[in-house]
């Protein structure tokens, strides 16, 4: 489904991609090592795809939206690098991580370069409110990097601080390639908040299913280990719904668990038993489809655009991915 939609956006994305070379072509040796690995680890660049078809459900794409949607790529990127540190993370998409070839140290630096990068391309636009809604953006998501930290190990957490966590590292992202393709569009002032909200339930329903491959995913389709995020500690929908409810019993071991300095097998096994048998892969599941259908109602006053139906098999991709 994603690569018959990206064929269609093909010319599109062929910029993009020469816009992308462009910029991160350097004379320091080591820099250049380090792009060429990332860029060619076969991510999927939902983020591009997703503002380059905004564009054109808001109108021509122009040199402006192929900029946007390479900083997309900028950003994303840069908060891979810094999230492959903090998690110690090995591998990603199936490759070595560039903290685990080069060390952590080079890949916070390169993480910092694709930042820096991207508000230096989106100076070129020339137009502030774009500047201000990915600098937002860029913050809302250390930010919610910093409330999950926070969070790590609470079984009390909540669904909604839950929801508030991936809407910050997640969907704020996804809100700006669509908010920005309106901006761009010089569209009045609710369109634009309707795609703000179209990207923001999207991005939502995008980490929901994240989450949920975390625990039911196939490593060697996924390309990430699973049960990453039990290992950090992190409560995902998956577990907050299954200890929502669990016995006094169960709290007992997942907490013992989650305190454990090192997880064994057995651990993981009870967790994923206890978050199926209290049905959390569905839980998980069904709220993704709540905010993708969401997300497409939305766009309601787009349906006789020519590539709505695009957009709307993007959406369907997302919540029915398997990597």
């Amino acid at each position: 489904m994603l690569a018959e939609l990206i064929k269609n956006l093909e010319p599109y994305l062929e910029q993009v991609n020469q816009y992308i070379s462009e910029k991160l072509n350097t004379d320091i040796q080591l820099l250049q090592l380090v792009e060429n690995h990332i860029l060619h680890s076969n991510g999927k660049r939902i983020r591009p795809v997703l503002h380059i078809l905004a564009s054109l459900i808001c109108g021509p794409v122009k040199q402006a939206n192929i900029i946007v949607a390479s900083t997309s790529e900028f950003i994303h990127t840069a908060t891979l690098l810094h999230d492959d540190v903090i998690d110690n993370s090995a591998t990603r998409r199936g490759k070595p991580t560039v903290n685990n070839l080069w060390g952590n140290e080079l890949s916070v630096m390169v993480g910092d370069f694709f930042y820096t990068q991207s508000m230096n391309s989106l100076l070129e636009i020339g137009n502030l409110t774009v500047v201000q809604i990915f600098s937002t953006a860029t913050q809302m998501m250390t930010e919610g990097e910093i409330i999950q930290h926070e969070n790590m190990g609470n079984i009390d957490i909540q669904l909604d601080d839950y929801l508030n966590i991936i809407y910050r590292k997640t969907a704020v992202l996804f809100s700006a390639c669509c908010e920005s393709a309106a901006v761009l569009a010089d569209f009045p002032a609710e369109r634009i908040r309707n795609w703000a909200q179209f990207g923001k339930n999207l991005g939502i329903a995008f980490q929901l299913i994240d989450d949920l491959l975390d625990y039911n995913g196939v490593e060697a389709v996924t390309g990430k280990p699973g049960f990453n995020d039990l290992m950090e500690n992190k409560l995902t929908m998956p577990l907050i719904h299954a200890i929502k409810n669990g016995t006094k019993q169960d709290l007992k071991k997942i907490q013992a668990i989650l305190q454990a300095d090192q997880k064994n097998e057995e651990h993981v096994k009870f967790v994923a038993d206890f978050v199926e048998a209290q049905g959390g892969l569905t839980a998980t599941n069904a709220l993704a489809l709540e905010y993708q259908e969401r997300a497409v109602a939305n766009l309601d006053s787009f349906q006789q655009t020519d590539f709505y139906e695009s957009m709307i098999s993007l959406a369907e991709y997302i919540v029915h991915r398997v990597r």
